[in-house]
């Protein structure tokens, strides 16, 4: 498994269409209104969000197919899958009629929408509305995908797909301005992925033909438990993020909404960073999936090594942006909002560390097949940490929201941790604790005050020198792991 080249696919897969989002954004407004450009961003935060509806299924086909071909069951499981395919489409189908039926398009038009734009509104949601089916099938097909290691062809999709919904609208523009043809585009290219995802696992997983009845009373007897599994997938993969954007709304409501960018725009940047750790964290998931079946010492060797992997890969980005935080805030977005907003990015980093070394067990917990655990663990900070937030922002504003989010990252990597054990106590090291811990330190270090207040503070920079010096040579990397850290963390491989 060349565990580097898939870890850079997934980079590119995320990263490329960002950069076209960028330059289509202001394109849009310019030309075809702020309002148009309005409705196109509900649309696009739509065509991230709305893959939830797949149940969780897209990730407990990755594990399934990830472990059927290992064993050789391979056909088995497509057949499988292809027969959940067909129902859940017709499960989507529904909700996207009762979707196009029931949204009040007459409050996303506006109070005092006349006529003309209310038409293009009504008509544009129920395009909207009839991509749900494309993006749950898309999701469902690209777990098998991921679940074959095809991380080339996913990614290679991804940025296909990522580039249409950005510059379909920019192609479109030429020839209309209406909401309709805008968003038909993007539609478009939603059912093309669904094609496309569909197609290449058709051409490449073999199937074992028509459903016969014994197969179909076997299938439905699985049916109930892989809800269940994709039921707490679905759990974490609401109330993760729910968590993570909640301190916004809180901010807004108990502080004042100017308070919210200078809190939102750090934030931004710190979940920028653990989008890497998160990325290579899914690059592992297939292959967890099947040594937790196969080889748990192996499963146990491979979480330990990716964990300090993805701490030692982002300490030095979480430094770096703690040291850069005023100049480069200054220079992007003003004096004022770099001297609020550098202190609680400094703090949000702190998170970050602990965010990042928790992705891998997450991810391996999920793999094995204890998604409940994730989900369990979620559901349990979720009233603590309202309550500690609710307390922060009163009392001390976006600061406080910064220092209550980085310790439930704390928290909720230490429950990962604690989980990870208690399956297998070889998972998590004492060479791996030591590292989190030291890497913690660094990062609260430079978010003391005064800490980074003057760029380029040797006195600070040689303390944290010395400190990753002893963090380097108490963890005892091998030098393969610490010149090679993509390619050969991978046991047996």
């Amino acid at each position: 498994m060349r565990t580097g080249r898939h870890f850079a696919y997934n980079l590119l897969g995320t990263g490329l269409p960002l950069l076209l989002a960028i330059a289509a954004v202001p394109l849009v407004g310019r030309q075809a209104g702020y309002e148009r450009l309005g409705f196109l961003t509900i649309v696009w935060a739509a065509i991230g969000y709305l893959g939830f509806l797949d149940f969780g299924l897209s990730r407990v086909f990755a594990r399934r197919v990830a472990v059927a071909a290992a064993a050789g069951q391979l056909p088995a499981e497509t057949a499988f899958l292809r027969w959940i395919a067909r129902r859940l489409f017709a499960v989507c189908a529904l909700l996207a009629l009762l979707a196009a039926l029931a949204m009040p398009t007459a409050r996303l038009a506006g109070a005092a929408a006349s006529p003309e734009w209310l038409a293009e509104v009504r008509l544009a949601w129920i395009l909207l509305a009839t991509t749900i089916p494309a993006l749950v099938l898309s999701n469902l097909w690209r777990g098998a995908m991921e679940g074959c290691e095809a991380f080339g062809a996913v990614n290679a999709l991804r940025v296909l797909m990522g580039v249409w919904t950005f510059g379909a609208p920019l192609l479109v523009l030429p020839f209309s301005h209406s909401l309709p043809a805008l968003v038909g585009g993007v539609v478009v290219g939603r059912w093309l992925s669904l094609a496309l995802h569909q197609g290449w696992c058709w051409r490449r997983l073999p199937g074992t033909g028509h459903d016969t009845a014994a197969a179909t009373a076997e299938w439905r007897g699985a049916l109930r438990h892989t809800l269940a599994e994709g039921a707490w997938f679905t759990v974490s993969g609401v109330v993760g993020p729910i968590m993570v954007i909640f301190d916004r709304f809180l901010l807004g409501a108990l502080a004042a909404l100017g308070t919210v960018p200078v809190y939102a725009i750090p934030q931004e940047i710190v979940l920028r960073l653990i989008l890497i750790p998160a990325l290579l964290a899914g690059v592992l998931f297939p292959r967890m999936a099947v040594l937790a079946q196969t080889d748990t010492p192996a499963a146990a060797a491979l979480i330990d090594r990716a964990t300090r992997v993805t701490i030692v890969l982002q300490l030095p980005l979480c430094l770096a942006a703690a040291w850069l935080a005023t100049p480069a805030l200054g220079l992007w977005l003003g004096a004022d909002i770099a001297v609020q907003g550098a202190p609680i990015l400094r703090w949000l980093l702190v998170g970050c560390i602990f965010n990042t070394a928790a992705q891998v067990p997450f991810a391996h917990l999920q793999a094995s097949g204890r998604s409940h655990a994730t989900a369990r663990i979620h559901l349990a900070e979720v009233l603590p940490y309202a309550a500690a937030l609710y307390w922060a922002v009163a009392g001390y504003g976006a600061l406080g929201a910064a220092w209550v989010w980085s310790a439930r990252c704390a928290v909720d990597a230490g429950l990962m941790f604690y989980v990870s054990r208690r399956i297998d106590p070889l998972a998590i090291s004492p060479r791996l604790l030591l590292l989190l811990a030291g890497a913690a330190l660094v990062c609260l270090c430079a978010a003391l005050p005064g800490a980074t207040g003057v760029p380029g503070n040797f006195a600070l920079g040689a303390v944290l020198l010395v400190l990753l010096s002893a963090l380097g040579a108490a963890v005892g990397l091998e030098r393969t792991e610490g010149i090679d850290l993509l390619r050969r963390f991978v046991p047996g491989r």
